[in-house]
């Protein structure tokens, strides 16, 4: 489930829905927006109920009977982009000016080439250390039990 779980309102109702209607045991593998603090109206915009830490991710997870297996930060490099663009939206919205959509707009296609560099490389990083923060949380857990 990438990009799923934010979207809906009782993310522990929903995975303990989920493990009941699995026939085994089983993975997930997912991701969530991390940081709650990055909250803001484009969250709103898109539907988003919540951005996750680490620990109420594996809080989420627990109470709805997984395991979690490993729980990691992504898009490090990007990281401060998006927070300085965040803290303006919040800015912006404490004065009254409020987002009505989200602009995704267009990338030029050089700074796209760029970007998917820089993620490319934090790929490779990311074998070798943890990051400390990132835009995204990437996570595999497992039921905590053999289903009936």
């Amino acid at each position: 489930m990438f990009d799923v779980l934010e979207h809906i309102e009782c993310d522990v109702d929903f995975l303990k829905k989920l493990k009941c209607h699995a026939t085994q045991k089983h993975t997930l593998l997912f991701s969530v927006p991390a940081c709650p603090f990055l909250f803001c109206e484009h969250d709103i915009l898109l539907n988003h109920y919540r951005r996750y830490s680490i620990t109420t991710l594996k809080n989420c997870l627990i109470q709805a009977g997984y395991n979690p297996i490993s729980i990691r930060y992504y898009m490090f490099f990007p990281f401060p982009l998006v927070f300085i663009a965040r803290f303006i939206d919040k800015l912006k919205a404490f004065f009254g000016f409020r987002r009505k959509h989200v602009d995704v707009g267009i990338v030029p296609s050089m700074v796209n080439a760029g970007l998917i560099s820089l993620l490319n490389f934090e790929s490779v990083l990311s074998q070798y250390i943890r990051f400390p923060i990132g835009v995204w949380l990437f996570c595999i857990a497992e039921s905590d039990q053999q289903q009936t």
